[in-house]
């Protein structure tokens, strides 16, 4: 078995609009909450390769419960300790019109 550590995770939400327009209101089409963080994709990789995988990290506050709701969707081991503060959320905008991704991430 193989033991990912998550340190820092996060809940990644992706939006997407048909024309994003900086300093406007933009009305999105799509949204997906994903959870995130290297050591969530480092297990997500490894189970993709049959592997046996076990992911151990910290979660926090209101956001962390919705992160363990979320991870509970994936078929493995997870052990995660509540801590203070709140799981950090991250945010990708895709405009379809143009085909960019712009990122905004929380500080971990």
């Amino acid at each position: 078995m193989i033991v990912t550590l998550t340190l820092n995770p996060a809940i990644d939400t992706t939006l997407t609009v048909n024309s994003f327009k900086v300093g406007d209101t933009n009305r999105t089409n799509f949204i997906r909450r994903d959870p995130g963080g290297k050591g969530i994709n480092v297990s997500r990789a490894l189970l993709a390769m049959k592997e046996d995988v076990m992911t151990l990290g910290v979660v926090g506050g209101h956001s962390g419960r919705m992160f363990i709701d979320l991870t509970s969707q994936i078929n493995m081991e997870m052990t995660w300790i509540e801590v203070e503060g709140e799981t950090r959320m991250n945010f990708v905008v895709g405009d379809i019109e143009t085909g960019t991704r712009t990122k905004i991430d929380q500080p971990g």
